[in-house]
C-alpha cells in the first residue's frame, strides 16, 4: 500500500521508491526506517522538508528524502570572496594538524588524494610535509582559493566523475565529506580501486551518537524555555555514521585494520562570522572531556561530536 511521508506519496517499487529524492539504507540496503528527529524545514534549502530516519536493520542514520546532488553542489558558490572569517582559518588548520601527521607510515608512492578539498587547508599541511597533493573539489570558488592561496591544483567537479589511474595514491582521505555524498558504499569502493595494496583510508566525519543526542536534548531544554533550544538539525548532511556504522561499511567494502578515535575539534563550523573567546573554549574543554573519558574507558566510548576514521585497503 501507498504510504505518505512529509507530504510525498511514496509507491513502493521492487523494494524501492520510484519518487525523485527517496533513497534506501546506503548501509544494508532495506527500507526500515524509523523518524528519530522532528522533520523541519533546512533553510538552506526553501521549501523542501528532510526526514531524518535511523534503519531499524542496521542502524545507519540518514536523511531519506533528499535536495537533488546538483542543488548541494552549488551551496559553496553562493557566497563572496571576502566569507571566509579568520576564526575559521585557523580553526580549519588546528583540526587538519593532526591528521596530516598520521599518515606518513603509509608512504610508498608519496602520492595523496583529499575528496571534497575545499580550500586547500589539509592538502597544505599535507603539502609540507612533503606529499605529491592531488584533490577534487565541486566548489570552483572553494578550488580558486586552493589555487591562489596555497598552490595547488585541484580537480574541480565531483568526486564520481574525477579519472584517475587504479592503485595510484599512498592514501585517499574525506574530511567531513563522506557523509555528504549521496553513495558513500560506491566512494569506497571507487577509493579502494585507486589505493595501491596496503594503502589507507581516513575518514573524519560527525558522530551521529553524539549529535542525535546533543539534538534531543536541547529540544527537551526548550520544553523549559525557547531560548535554550539549540538544536540544529542541519549537522546531519545526507548521512550520519557512528563507531558501528562507519566500521561496518568500511569492512564491506574491503578495509581492514579499521581504527576509530575522536577527531581534534575547531571552535567553528561556520566560514562566516568570527567566533567570540568562550566558544573557543568551550570547544577546547569538550575535546579535552572527550578524550579524558575515551582514555578512561579503555577507547571503548567515544562520546567526540567528530570522530576520525583510518583503514588499510586489505
Amino acid at each position: 500500500m501507498p504510504r505518505t511521508q512529509n507530504g510525498i506519496t511514496l509507491t513502493p517499487s521492487a523494494g524501492k521508491h520510484e519518487q525523485p529524492g527517496y533513497v534506501c539504507c546506503n548501509l544494508c540496503g532495506s527500507d526500515t526506517p524509523r523518524l528519530i528527529l522532528a522533520e523541519q524545514p533546512d533553510p538552506r534549502f526553501p521549501g523542501c522538508r528532510l526526514g531524518v530516519v535511523r534503519c531499524r536493520t542496521c542502524g545507519l542514520v540518514y536523511r531519506n528524502i533528499r535536495q537533488k546532488a546538483e542543488n548541494v553542489r552549488g551551496h559553496g558558490e553562493r557566497y563572496p570572496d571576502d566569507y571566509l572569517m579568520p576564526d575559521w582559518i585557523a580553526g580549519r588548520k588546528t583540526a587538519f594538524a593532526g591528521p596530516s601527521k598520521l599518515l606518513g607510515s603509509f608512504r610508498r608512492n608519496n602520492r595523496i588524494l583529499d575528496v571534497g578539498a575545499g580550500h586547500g587547508f589539509f592538502l597544505d599541511a599535507c603539502a609540507g610535509q612533503g606529499w605529491d597533493c592531488h584533490g577534487v573539489e565541486p566548489s570552483r570558488r572553494a578550488a580558486d582559493y586552493a589555487r591562489r592561496n596555497f598552490g595547488l591544483s585541484l580537480s574541480c567537479g565531483a568526486f564520481e566523475e574525477a579519472l584517475y589511474p587504479d592503485e595510484h595514491f599512498d592514501a585517499v582521505t574525506f574530511f567531513n565529506v563522506l557523509e555528504s555524498l549521496p553513495d558513500p558504499k560506491a566512494a569506497l569502493q571507487k577509493t579502494r580501486r585507486l589505493l595501491r595494496p596496503g594503502g589507507a583510508v581516513m575518514v573524519r566525519f560527525s558522530n551521529a551518537a553524539f549529535h542525535v543526542a546533543a539534538f534531543r536534548f536541547f529540544l527537551l531544554l526548550g520544553r523549559i524555555h525557547p531560548r535554550f533550544n539549540r538544536a540544529d538539525q542541519a549537522v546531519i548532511h545526507l548521512y550520519a555514521f557512528d563507531r558501528k556504522t562507519i566500521t561496518r561499511l568500511l569492512s564491506e567494502t574491503g578495509f581492514a585494520d579499521i581504527k576509530v578515535t575522536i577527531a581534534t575539534l575547531s571552535w567553528t563550523t561556520t566560514s562566516r562570522e568570527g567566533i567570540g573567546a568562550w566558544r573557543k573554549l568551550a570547544c577546547g574543554l569538550l575535546y579535552a572531556g572527550a578524550r579524558l573519558v575515551t582514555l578512561a574507558s579503555f577507547g571503548r566510548l567515544l562520546i567526540s561530536p567528530s570522530l576520525l576514521v583510518t583503514a588499510r585497503k586489505d
